[in-house]
């Protein structure tokens, strides 16, 4: 089932879309809410019509077949097939969509995008994060020891520093 999507009201200024016929618009507002967390989804219309207009006998596919040609000329959706079925994918979908913990997307990947799937590049922010936090812990204890040490030598009050003066000094040091 898809999420709750953002339509940002840049949208409604944008040249791409503005070149859309009106039924085009609707279309592709029902694309970016059918989409998955990474931006794809099913291009078969069929299936969109069945979706995105379920009360409209009077449609036909090939209106959405045509409303889908003149999404791609005019925006930066890519159509694409794989294995037979059809697919689009949103490409400035990252710049409009913020998705806490994203979904796998079922979806291939198409041609020539990042395969990369959001439990890698979570993980790899999450190793960044670690790294980060264990150069501040590394810090916090050089500056404890730091401050043991003065202590230690009974230096007066004005030659000590405070445990936060000492990581910010070696946190610039890096």
């Amino acid at each position: 089932m898809p999420r709750k999507r953002m339509i940002s009201p840049e949208l409604w200024s944008s040249e791409g879309f503005g070149n859309l016929s009106t039924f085009a618009k609707v279309v592709y507002i029902g694309l970016i809410s059918s989409a998955d967390d990474e931006g794809r989804g099913r291009c078969k219309p069929s299936l969109l019509r069945s979706t995105l207009f379920p009360y409209d006998e009077r449609l036909r596919t090939s209106d959405i077949d045509r409303a889908l040609e003149e999404i791609e000329q005019h925006t930066s959706t890519m159509l694409y097939t794989y294995d037979g079925q059809r697919y689009y994918f949103l490409r400035n979908w990252k710049k409009w969509q913020k998705i806490d913990k994203p979904s796998r997307s079922q979806i291939p990947p198409p041609p020539g995008e990042d395969p990369r799937e959001p439990e890698q590049e979570e993980k790899e922010n999450s190793q960044q994060q670690v790294k980060r936090d264990s150069e501040y812990h590394r810090a916090d204890e050089e500056a404890a020891a730091v401050l043991r040490a003065l202590n230690n030598a009974k230096r007066t009050e004005k030659e000590q520093l405070t445990a936060e003066d000492w990581k910010r000094k070696l946190l610039k040091r890096e």
